[in-house]
């Protein structure tokens, strides 16, 4: 459940799907049970630097949290949204000799897409699907070419406010371990298509449409420890 004081706002129009990147922390089987995924579906993509679709996606959520910071009456200058750079950190690891870092380059921009295990208190799953845009059962990896598809949602909490991604579903693009590629509103994507993931039938049997069924009252809050989202001070 939402933290007390937390205000979520559900935005008009606001499903939207990443640009392709690269799955990092991915908790897409299952939730991430740890003190740090709190029981949430959680997964980072880590993008191409100097990608016009990523330039573009990043203006969508800019744009989200202009009109989100008006209907809330809000400066628009003080709005956050959640689209960051890896540092040395994240790169390397906080501990490399215990636990090794994901190796991307210093400087490359990543979103972390999460939503919460349970909506109104029973468990919901992430549709996956293939290349060729049709559902599949799938597992998401570290390493992955991935699409996701996600709503934005405005919060509101303490004089802080931004917009943040809350997971509907992951297209796997190309698998990112040996074995090649396997795998709404996700559509074919010609450069990553191959002969299984055309040919894949349907088992999950579900839609965009299912994944979207929320409840505003279920998600969580904001990480509040200052390093969760970036200002969003270049606004065009």
């Amino acid at each position: 459940m939402a933290d007390k004081g937390i205000k979520m706002t559900r935005l008009k129009d606001s499903v939207i799907k990443s640009p392709a990147g690269t799955a990092r922390y991915a908790y897409i089987d299952k939730p991430d049970d740890s003190a740090f995924g709190k029981g949430r579906f959680r997964i980072t993509v880590v993008f191409k630097k100097g990608d016009p679709e990523v330039a573009a996606f990043k203006k969508k959520l800019q744009a989200y949290a202009v009109l989100h910071a008006a209907e809330i009456g809000k400066p628009a200058a003080g709005a956050r949204i959640p689209f960051k750079l890896v540092d040395e950190k994240m790169s390397k690891g906080k501990n490399p000799d215990v636990k090794p870092g994901t190796g991307d380059e210093v400087g490359l921009p990543y979103v972390e897409f999460v939503t919460n295990g349970t909506v109104k208190g029973e468990a919901i799953t992430i549709p996956t699907f293939n290349a060729a845009g049709k559902p599949d059962m799938l597992s998401i990896y570290g390493g992955d070419t991935v699409r996701v598809e996600g709503r934005v949602m405005g919060w509101e909490l303490a004089g802080d406010h931004g917009v943040k991604v809350y997971l509907n579903a992951v297209q796997q693009l190309e698998s990112g371990w040996s074995g090649g590629t396997t795998g709404g509103s996700f559509n074919a994507e010609a450069e990553y298509l191959t002969e299984e993931a055309d040919d894949a039938t349907d088992e999950a049997g579900q839609s965009f449409a299912d994944a979207d069924e929320t409840d505003d009252s279920d998600f969580d809050t904001p990480d509040d420890d200052g390093d969760d989202t970036d200002p969003l001070v270049d606004l065009i």
